[in-house]
């Protein structure tokens, strides 16, 4: 009976090493961004390679509306994966990523699966009085107003069809 004991506990230190679960951590920046922006998302998992799963970026108001999905599965010698979603012509409010699995797969109890992202649209509250299209030989002049923007400011970024980025991202003061 003395010799039964050290296997067991040798079998039962075996068991116990094997049974641990497999993670996977969904983390998106920022979580509060303007429309027209990216969101940068990465994927962190211990997961076999070969594991799929689809990440999902829904609108979340009282329904919820697919915009796009990413179909992604784990790679050997890459714990780390990224995705990017467009914001452009959407409209403000709250939307998800969240990451769905292709199959049965039960991921460990502390896996992040979904983020919550707010969009801010303030287009409404802008306006813009200078020409749309301007010299790159001339001085760029930008003028409008920001509708309840009180001493606030925004962010301004002019870009060229042909040159590019022009001037910005930089913040500008506002007054009332």
């Amino acid at each position: 009976m003395s010799k039964f004991i050290p296997v067991l506990l040798l079998l039962s230190l075996f068991l116990a090493g094997s049974a641990s679960a497999y993670g996977i951590y969904l983390n998106c920046s920022p979580l509060t961004i303007p429309v027209g922006q990216t969101i940068k998302c990465s994927v962190d998992s211990n997961f076999p390679a070969g594991t799929s799963f689809n990440l999902v970026f829904y609108q979340s108001q009282y329904t919820s509306t697919l915009i796009d999905s990413q179909a992604m599965a784990t790679q050997p010698n890459q714990l780390t994966q990224y995705a990017l979603f467009d914001t452009t012509g959407l409209p403000g409010g709250q939307y998800k990523v969240e990451i769905q699995f292709n199959g049965v797969v039960t991921p460990s109890s502390d896996s992040a699966l979904t983020q919550i992202i707010t969009l801010t649209d303030r287009s409404s509250d802008l306006t813009i009085n200078s020409p749309t299209t301007q010299d790159l030989a001339d001085a760029l002049v930008i003028s409008g107003s920001l509708k309840n923007g009180g001493n606030k400011g925004i962010q301004l970024q002019v870009d060229g069809a042909s040159a590019g980025r022009v001037f910005g991202p930089q913040y500008i003061g506002t007054t009332n």
